[in-house]
């Protein structure tokens, strides 16, 4: 068991609660305790994903390692962001520092690092770039070099997912339709990247050789990490899709209601004294 690790998420979760407790006393509405589910949802997974039985796992098969990494991004980082850690750190803190934190929000190097097509750029750079170059080779020899690369994987699906999840202040909203297009775009390149493993011919990261004894041992585990990828990694992005897709017919279901009650409002008054003029 890594100590420091369970430390750090058991503080994470304490600091979360806390600011909670904070937020609930300084505002009418209390915090949604959906907010903390979705939290605790992404430490759980954290742990998951970091702690025994994958974590021995990862170093031998290259299968382990990916279900690590597509917990990191397609279940960690979204859980992270549904919990709404921007919006109750800002409703928490007192007045002035609040308005610090909003400036900071809205400086040019943050609005930057959140305009979707770089964070979709980023995203799909990192995963592509990881996989195929040394660095994955160098992270399975490196303990550093792994801490750094599951930093970044988990960095670069925290911007690519904040463009879809809308929950507080956001630099750069998106209707529905462009949310669409933007989950759209991003499954073909993961499942292209999951392809490109599964199909390659000959073994990408040596240190699974040594592992398995063998390159045929280690090739056939590259295509089950290469498959993982491909289907599961897809079928996700493809019920984010589907989610998202639903959500904007139930906003444009609502905002038609919403219409047709103005517009009963508006007219009802006229037909009333029409009738009274009659």
């Amino acid at each position: 068991m890594n100590v420091s690790l369970a430390a750090m998420l058991a503080l994470a979760l304490a600091v979360y609660v806390r600011l909670t407790v904070r937020y609930n006393a300084r505002h009418t509405h209390p915090l949604s305790r959906w907010y903390l589910a979705a939290f605790a949802g992404a430490i759980t997974t954290l742990w998951l994903a970091l702690q025994p039985p994958l974590e021995p796992l990862v170093d031998a098969s290259f299968l382990y390692h990916m279900t690590q990494h597509m917990l990191l991004i397609y279940v960690a980082a979204p859980l992270l962001l549904l919990s709404a850690p921007v919006m109750l750190v800002l409703g928490a803190l007192t007045p002035e520092p609040a308005r610090r934190a909003g400036r900071l929000l809205r400086s040019p190097v943050m609005r930057f690092m959140t305009f979707p097509v770089f964070t979709w750029l980023f995203f799909t750079a990192a995963m592509w770039g990881t996989h195929l170059s040394g660095l994955y080779q160098a992270a399975l020899e490196h303990s550093v070099i792994h801490f750094f690369e599951h930093g970044l994987f988990l960095f670069a699906a925290l911007l690519f997912w904040q463009a879809i999840i809308h929950i507080g202040p956001v630099s750069w909203p998106m209707n529905f339709s462009l949310r669409i297009v933007y989950v759209f775009l991003a499954m073909p390149q993961s499942a292209f990247l999951g392809l490109a493993l599964f199909q390659s011919g000959y073994v990408l990261y040596p240190h699974y050789v040594a592992t398995q004894g063998s390159v045929a041992q280690a090739l056939a585990d590259q295509r089950n990490g290469g498959a993982l990828m491909w289907i599961a990694g897809g079928l996700l992005l493809f019920i984010i899709f589907m989610i998202a897709a639903a959500m904007w017919g139930y906003h444009e279901r609502r905002l038609g209601e919403r219409l047709d009650a103005q517009l009963d409002r508006d007219l009802l008054p006229s037909f009333g004294s029409v009738a009274r003029e009659s």
